[in-house]
């Protein structure tokens, strides 16, 4: 592992020094990691991560005693940890949000409703007046823009958002009574 992430250096006197400060402290390291987190797998990142971080201060720990880069390579284990545990509370709380958010299959009853609402519907724009009955499907099942509902229905673009509410209350009304007209039948 060691080798691997000292290759990254150019400088082969920071190599040796990196390989140095690993041998002599990676059990330090190592126990540090392992007080915030009990997978060895994940206190191996924590220490991957940590050299990565040391390396940048190199210049730094050099000129330090030996007691002074324990403690600096301890705060930096520690820091890395902390940060671990806190990207991995919120990669956990993003996973149960988009678990609780997974939509569920619709039952067969909710299908059979929706198909009998969607037919009584069919049923009701056929009824209504033109104007109305174009724009509902014009907006809804062609998804046409405002403006070009306006031209078809000879309105301004502005007026078709109030045309649109009176058409759905009405669509709605007029559903409303004959699903009281079946029920009574």
């Amino acid at each position: 592992m060691i080798t691997w992430i000292c290759s990254v250096v150019s400088d082969p006197d920071d190599q040796e020094f990196l390989i140095e400060l690993y041998e002599e402290f990676h059990a330090l390291m190592f126990s540090v990691a392992r007080r915030y987190n009990n997978n060895w797998m994940s206190c191996e990142d924590i220490v991957q991560e940590s050299i990565l971080r040391i390396m940048d201060k190199l210049d730094v720990l050099r000129s330090k005693k030996r007691c002074v880069q324990a403690g600096y390579i301890a705060m930096v284990v520690r820091n890395v940890a902390i940060n671990t545990l806190k990207h991995e509370d919120i990669v956990k709380a993003h996973a149960r949000e988009v678990a609780e958010e997974e939509p569920t299959a619709p039952t067969m009853d909710e299908i059979l409703i929706a198909r009998e609402n969607a037919e009584l519907l069919m049923q009701v724009l056929q009824q209504m007046p033109e104007a109305e009955a174009l724009l509902l499907r014009g907006k809804y099942m062609l998804g046409y823009s405002d403006e070009y509902l306006a031209k078809q229905i000879g309105c301004q673009p502005k007026s078709v958002r109030m045309k649109l509410t009176r058409a759905r209350r009405h669509a709605l009304q007029a559903m409303q009574e004959a699903k009281k007209g079946e029920e009574q039948l």
